[in-house]
């Protein structure tokens, strides 16, 4: 990382994070003051960008990014890619829905595949009928009759419930579980020798296949168990009752520190998972787009029916004119913010939609959409940010782990 690298700000977390005074505090919000956590409002509840007690680790990396902000970020980045990290999930909303014909209605709301093993997980989206994305999602399958839908925060985790309750037929129950549950993410290479530590679950590759669920017991607090990472690491996300989060913690916490691993912010989780490419809802996806202008057409299945089929089915025919894709300045040391346009000579070719430092691959990274005739990799084409303009390419995504090593390790 370079000294003078010029950091104008994360345009996703402008988005996320406002001045209003959040409303909740998660079951693990004294352990993270404890931790100096510097809080902000991410979706009303108070969550830690970052942790003042990881900052006597900037001495393991080499230099900073020429902001207190990015370096505390790229700290916690580095860090957990190295070693493990505990994410506090509590301000994301569990959805439960159940019935006897709950798997026929999951087929027709969302436009994956829905037709899974108890255990097995999907990532998918849920579309309005012009094939908006409405939401994208990952879904767990708990029992025949349930199903459990892994989506952001308080509003959009309500307008989320909304949206999928509103095609539910008599006998389905579409219920937002966000009050009553609270989650920690174990990401990072120890991940799985911290839990071992803690649970008695056979947790190998075999076992306990990437993108798949159980219920386990970890230091007597059951915890449905989710195999996935954000971050784009080995890992899993842990579930549980609100009431026993707070000895969820402290048993990870404790433990983690035989790894060397460290609580992180939202600031890490943001940078990571978009050198990872993983999708962001209300930011580089919404139902202004459709999955095959956001690169997310292998989260439908044309095979099934569901809302917004038809209109994909025309999309698809005609083709799209413009699609996500991610662009790195040739000269990484200046990170754009809001004011920043994509531009090739004199004509504007839109805004980013996302941009933030990917720490592990030293690259300026933002994400946007693009006409189709900029969408190859190699591409170049310049950011404006006021007056300046900075040379940029387009390249393949994603930046970080394209083979997945990482995350099936």
């Amino acid at each position: 990382m370079s000294d003078d690298t010029n950091y104008t700000g994360n345009q996703l977390d402008q988005q996320m994070h406002t001045v209003v005074e959040p409303l909740r505090r998660s079951p693990f919000y004294e352990q993270q003051r404890q931790l100096n956590g510097d809080f902000v409002n991410l979706g009303d509840w108070h969550s830690p960008n970052w942790y003042g007690e990881n900052e006597h680790l900037k001495e393991s990396y080499d230099g900073a990014t020429g902001a207190d902000l990015s370096m505390r970020q790229a700290v916690e980045h580095k860090h957990v890619r190295e070693h493990v990290g505990l994410y506090d999930l509590t301000p994301f909303t569990p959805i439960e829905v159940q019935g006897s014909s709950a798997e026929s209605f999951m087929q027709e709301r969302f436009a994956n595949d829905m037709a899974i093993d108890v255990g097995q997980m999907r990532y998918t989206t849920m579309l309005n009928e012009d094939g908006g994305i409405q939401a994208d999602l990952t879904v767990v399958r708990m029992s025949d009759d349930r199903f459990r839908v892994i989506t952001l925060g308080v509003g959009t985790g309500r307008q989320h419930t909304s949206w999928i309750r509103e095609f539910a037929p008599d006998g389905i129950n579409v219920v937002n579980r966000g009050e009553e549950f609270c989650g920690i993410g174990v990401w990072g290479p120890n991940a799985r020798n911290v839990l071992e530590s803690v649970t008695n679950a056979d947790l190998s590759n075999s076992a306990f296949p990437y993108y798949t669920a159980q219920e386990l017991v970890v230091d007597e607090v059951p915890v449905a168990a989710l195999r996935l990472s954000y971050v784009g690491e080995l890992g899993w996300e842990l579930w549980t009752p609100m009431g026993y989060g707070g000895q969820l913690w402290d048993t990870l916490a404790e433990t983690i520190e035989e790894y060397e691993g460290i609580p992180m912010g939202t600031a890490a989780l943001n940078s990571m998972g978009l050198e990872k490419g993983f999708r962001f809802w209300g930011a580089d996806i919404s139902p202004d787009y459709n999955p095959y202008e956001a690169n997310l057409a292998f989260t439908v299945d044309m095979n099934t029916d569901f809302v917004g089929k038809e209109a994909l089915k025309t999309i698809k025919k005609e083709g799209v004119n413009q699609q996500l894709v991610p662009v790195t300045l040739d000269d990484s040391r200046t990170i754009p913010g809001f004011d920043a346009m994509f531009v090739d000579d004199d004509a504007e070719l839109g805004e980013p939609v996302r941009s933030d430092f990917g720490y592990s691959v030293d690259e300026s990274i933002l994400y946007g959409y693009l006409p189709i005739e900029y969408t190859d990799s190699g591409t170049s084409i310049e950011v404006a940010v006021n007056d300046e303009r900075y040379a940029a390419s387009v390249r393949e995504e994603p930046r970080f782990d394209p083979d997945r090593e990482k995350l099936l390790g």
